[in-house]
C-alpha cells in the first residue's frame, strides 16, 4: 500500500481489493466528487451536491450519515461529525460540508454510520496487537476515558470466531496501522461483519511488539471479568468446561469444551470487576432474567441523571454485566492456585466438589502429589503467557485439569501475612471465618474507608474468597489460627 493515499483513496482501494467498507462518498476541497460506495450505484454515479450524495447514503439503508474530514498535509486529528448527533437529514448534514469548506480546504468523507451499540466492537490493528473496545468507534484507542482491551494479533481471529461465529481477516502487513470494527450481523458495502475504516502504512520501526492481554478493561466489564478470565484461558488453549455468555452488551455465545458429566450445570453471576464470592453461584437451573433482577435491580452510577428516577437502562450502570451457564465437571478434586509474593504458586484443594472450600466452608487437605504437579502445570504455563495469574480448578475423573476461573496478577500473600503493608494500620480488628463471607465483605469496605486492617482468625488456606476480598480492597490482613 503507497503512503500516498489519501483516506477515501485507500477505502476505494480496500474495496477494489474486497474489503469491506461503510457506504461513502468523498469530496475534494473544492467541492468535486472524487469517490462513490453505495450499494446498487455504480462506482462512476456522480451527484449534483453534497446534500444528493448524503440522502443516496440514507436511501441505502443508512440510520445516520457521518461526517469526516481531512487535510491533504494533515490526514488525522480533523473534525469529525456523527449523525445522530445532530446531522440526522441530508440538509443538515450539507450545510456542515459548506461550513467546513469555509474555514478549510478540508476533503470531505460522508459515510454510513454503523451502530456501535450493536454488540461489535472497534480497535486499531497494529504490528503484533490489536487494541479495541465494545460500544465505540475506532477512535477509542485514542480516548483517555476509554480502557481499551489489548491482545496479541495471532488472537484476534480465534476471538471473533468465538464471540461472532464468523472468520476475521485483515488483508494487511503488521506495519499498516489498520481502524477496524466487528459486528454481530452483515454491514457496510458488501454486508459482512467486518469493516476496515481506515489503512495507513507506517515506519516498520514504529510497530509496537506483541502484548499478551491483560484486564481488567472496558471490554473485560462488558464481557464480565469472570468470563472474560475464563475466556482467555480457553484462547490460551487451557481445558475450560462448556460455558454460554449472557452478556447486557455483547451477543449470546459459547466457547469451551464439552465436559462429559452429566450433572446439571452451574449458574455463575458475572460482575463487572472482580467481587469475590457477593453474588449468587448456583448448581441446577433457574429463572436467570429473575437472579439478575434480585440481585442487580439499581444503577450505582453517581453521575447517572437517571438514577435518582429508577430510570436508567445504562448496562454499564449496573455491577452485573450478565451470567454465565457451565457445564459441570465430575470432581476428583478442587481447588484453587494463587501466585504468592515470591512468584511461587500456593495449590490448595479438597476431594470432590470445591465451592464449599472457595467459600470458606471447609479447610485445605492434603492431596496426591501428581495432581498438584498436573496443576502446577497449568499454572506454570499460564505464568509463562500472562505473567503472574491466580485460577480456580477442578481435577475430572480423566485426572484432567480444568479451569473454571481464571484472574491475572500476583498476591503479596507470603506465609501468614495475607496483603503486606508499608505503614502499620492504624488498628486492627479480628475476624472469625466461621462468622461468614457477607459481614466480612461488609468489614472489608470499612476497613477500605477507615484505614484500619483485619487479622483473619482461621485454620483455612489462603485461596478462598475471605483472602480474595482482603486482596481485592488491599486491606493489611494477616492470617492466625483460630
Amino acid at each position: 500500500m503507497s503512503t500516498m493515499l489519501l483516506k477515501d483513496q485507500v477505502l476505494a482501494d480496500i474495496v477494489q481489493h474486497g474489503g469491506n467498507v461503510a457506504q461513502f462518498v468523498s469530496f475534494g476541497p473544492e467541492g468535486e466528487q472524487r469517490f462513490c460506495c453505495i450499494r446498487g450505484l455504480s462506482p462512476q454515479q456522480r451527484f449534483a451536491s453534497v446534500r444528493d450524495a448524503a440522502q443516496a447514503i440514507l436511501d441505502a439503508g443508512a440510520p445516520y450519515v457521518n461526517i469526516r474530514s481531512f487535510l491533504s498535509d494533515k490526514p488525522d486529528g480533523n473534525p469529525f461529525f456523527m449523525g445522530r448527533r445532530g446531522y440526522e437529514t441530508a440538509e443538515k448534514v450539507a450545510a456542515k460540508v459548506a461550513q467546513l469548506w469555509a474555514e478549510k480546504p478540508y476533503y470531505i468523507i460522508l459515510n454510513e454510520e454503523v451502530d456501535v451499540m450493536d454488540g461489535g466492537f472497534s480497535g486499531v490493528l497494529f504490528g503484533g496487537i490489536a487494541e479495541f473496545a465494545a460500544g465505540h468507534t475506532p477512535r477509542c484507542v485514542d480516548d483517555e476515558k476509554v480502557v481499551c482491551a489489548t491482545v496479541p494479533r495471532w488472537m484476534l481471529p480465534g476471538f471473533v470466531n468465538a464471540v461472532y461465529g464468523t472468520p476475521f481477516s485483515i488483508p494487511f502487513p503488521q506495519n499498516v496501522r489498520v481502524e477496524f470494527s466487528v459486528h454481530p450481523g452483515p454491514v457496510g458495502y458488501l454486508r459482512q461483519t467486518q469493516i476496515i475504516w481506515q489503512a495507513e502504512a507506517m515506519d516498520a520501526a514504529l510497530a509496537p511488539a506483541e502484548e499478551m492481554p491483560s484486564w481488567p478493561n472496558d471490554f473485560s466489564r462488558d464481557f464480565g471479568d469472570k468470563g472474560f478470565g475464563l475466556f482467555m484461558a480457553h484462547l490460551l488453549g487451557q481445558n475450560v468446561p462448556r460455558t454460554r455468555v449472557e452478556s447486557r452488551i455483547l451477543p449470546r455465545f459459547s466457547f469451551g469444551h464439552w465436559t462429559g458429566s452429566k450433572d446439571v450445570k452451574w449458574i455463575r453471576t458475572c460482575p463487572r470487576v472482580q467481587e469475590p464470592g457477593r453474588f449468587t453461584t448456583h448448581q441446577g437451573w433457574m429463572d436467570t432474567f429473575q437472579l439478575v433482577q434480585r440481585e442487580d435491580p439499581v444503577c450505582v452510577a453517581d453521575s447517572c441523571v437517571q438514577r435518582e428516577k429508577g430510570l436508567c437502562s445504562n448496562p454499564r450502570h449496573r455491577r452485573l454485566a450478565g451470567i454465565i451457564i457451565q457445564d459441570a465437571v465430575d470432581p476428583l478434586y478442587s481447588g484453587a492456585c494463587i501466585t504468592d509474593a515470591s512468584g511461587e504458586p500456593v495449590i490448595e484443594g479438597i476431594p470432590g466438589k470445591g465451592d464449599a472450600f472457595m467459600i470458606g466452608e471447609r479447610a485445605g487437605e492434603e492431596m496426591p502429589g501428581h495432581i498438584r504437579a498436573k496443576v502446577r502445570g497449568v499454572w506454570e504455563a499460564l505464568s509463562a503467557q500472562l505473567g503472574p495469574v491466580r485460577f480456580e480448578w477442578v481435577c475430572d475423573r480423566d485426572e484432567a485439569i480444568v479451569v473454571v476461573q481464571m484472574h491475572r496478577g500476583a498476591t503479596s500473600t507470603f506465609g501468614d501475612v495475607l496483603v503486606a503493608w508499608e505503614q502499620e494500620p492504624i488498628r486492627w480488628e479480628y475476624y472469625r471465618t466461621e462468622w461468614g463471607l457477607e459481614k466480612f465483605r461488609l468489614l472489608c469496605e470499612r476497613a477500605s474507608a477507615e484505614g484500619f486492617g483485619i487479622v483473619l482468625q482461621t485454620n483455612l488456606g489462603v485461596t478462598n474468597h475471605f483472602v480474595d476480598n482482603l486482596r481485592r480492597f488491599r486491606i493489611p490482613s494477616r492470617r492466625e489460627a483460630a
